[in-house]
């Protein structure tokens, strides 16, 4: 059995690069194996490729046609995919061959990064994630691997250190650190890898895969803003207008940078991303009325129709058509 997987991982690892310079032996593959020896393939590459430590987890044992969670609990809420034991950092290892020996007693056991060695992660809703994720390949930023789970979360790898410098940075952006849905991973903490799977919910994949062009992580740093950014335009719908700090959403991709309003698809102020009203009232024009046209500099304040209360103040605004609509007829 062992010489069998030696044969298949030396067959995959010939250095055949392309023109671009990426070598496809560094792509995770998929199960294109027996579902037994999947989980100890992609182990063994995560220790030789990527020199990352590795442990087993637990698996899915079916029971009157049911997948149930190895660990006897019925109610597991990572049914397959958490740590076996208590003490499971005694386990960890980047060795081929003591990878070999664990996975030979239980073929079928979840594949399990430890965090805070040589990666962190943060950890976002998956809406949040996608949104960031494209964001930030937008704006051509370096990323590390990112993983999808099929619980709806999303996973950005990055260099050790989070939990130190993720409270910081958020302050520093105006944010709350706990009013996010933004997590981090870091030491004492794991992350479950494909191909292991959730239960009954699917299984983890790659969003983007670990390859010779991420191997380099990029720093908490250079991902934060963007990801803080993503969270709050969720909190924001979910809300229906500020989110959960009342910290108006600012877009880190703005063409004047951070801090900026974030801008709708013509260049107007995205209310929704903001958090800010929308005109409304009696600034806004009636049905069936033209709309007044733009008023450079002018406050966004509600100007009193002619013939309102006695002594209420008339703000005006020389020489738009918004003031002339308001100006009495001359007699």
């Amino acid at each position: 059995m062992v010489v069998e997987e030696t044969i298949i991982l030396t067959s995959d690892t010939s250095d055949t690069s392309d023109a671009s310079g990426t070598t496809p032996h560094t792509r995770i593959p998929g199960q294109r194996t027996a579902p037994q020896t999947a989980p100890l393939e992609h182990a063994v590459r995560y220790a030789q490729e990527r020199a990352w430590d590795v442990f087993p987890g637990t698996w899915l044992e079916t029971l009157d046609g049911v997948p149930r969670c190895a660990c006897g609990e019925r109610a597991c809420p990572a049914p397959g995919a958490h740590p076996a034991r208590a003490r499971w950092a005694d386990e960890t290892t980047g060795s081929a061959t003591t990878v070999r020996r664990l996975w030979a007693t239980e073929p079928r056991a979840a594949v399990l990064l430890p965090t805070g060695r040589a990666f962190d992660a943060l950890e976002v809703s998956e809406t949040a994630g996608c949104l960031a994720l494209t964001r930030l390949e937008r704006m051509a930023q370096p990323l590390g691997p990112v993983i999808c789970t099929p619980d709806g979360r999303m996973l950005f790898f990055v260099l050790p250190g989070v939990a130190a410098k993720v409270p910081a940075v958020l302050r520093r952006l105006g944010w709350s650190p706990t009013a996010l849905d933004l997590h981090t991973k870091g030491a004492g903490d794991w992350v479950a890898a494909p191909p292991t799977r959730l239960g009954t919910r699917g299984a983890v994949q790659w969003a983007r895969e670990p390859n010779a062009a991420n191997r380099w992580l990029p720093d908490v740093d250079e991902l934060l803003p963007t990801l803080a950014y993503a969270c709050g335009r969720e909190a924001a719908g979910r809300t229906g207008a500020t989110g959960a700090t009342g910290r108006k959403t600012t877009d880190p991709a703005a063409p004047y940078g951070p801090g900026r309003p974030a801008a709708g698809p013509t260049g107007t102020t995205d209310h929704a991303a903001t958090g800010s009203p929308a005109a409304t009232g009696p600034a806004a024009a009636a049905p069936g009325s033209p709309a007044p046209g733009p008023v450079p500099g002018a406050a966004s304040r509600a100007h009193p129709a002619p013939g309102g209360p006695a002594g209420a103040p008339q703000h005006r605004v020389a020489g738009t058509a918004a003031t002339a609509a308001r100006r009495p007829p001359r007699r």
